[in-house]
């Protein structure tokens, strides 16, 4: 049986906390190894992500990140273009 799926990527935001927190769980724990995530970002800036206010600014930070030209080859990080 195929399975066939949309995925839409949206762009990160405050709301998304608590769904972040339990896909966070699901990977291990405050402290999994996950690469691209943009973790390193909270580290730099020394915040908790599991308070809503530093999560919050973690998303503003992610949100300004800028974006690199997209090829065949690559997926898009953010839905801005």
């Amino acid at each position: 049986m195929i399975v066939t799926m949309t995925i839409e990527l949206i762009e990160p935001n405050e709301a998304l906390h608590q769904s972040w927190l339990d896909a966070r769980t699901e990977w291990g724990g405050p402290h999994p190894h996950q690469p691209g995530t943009a973790l390193g970002i909270a580290e730099r800036l020394g915040l908790n992500l599991g308070k809503p206010e530093d999560f919050k600014q973690w998303v503003q930070e992610l949100n300004a990140q800028p974006h690199g030209p997209q090829t065949p080859h690559t997926v898009p990080a953010t839905t801005k273009r």
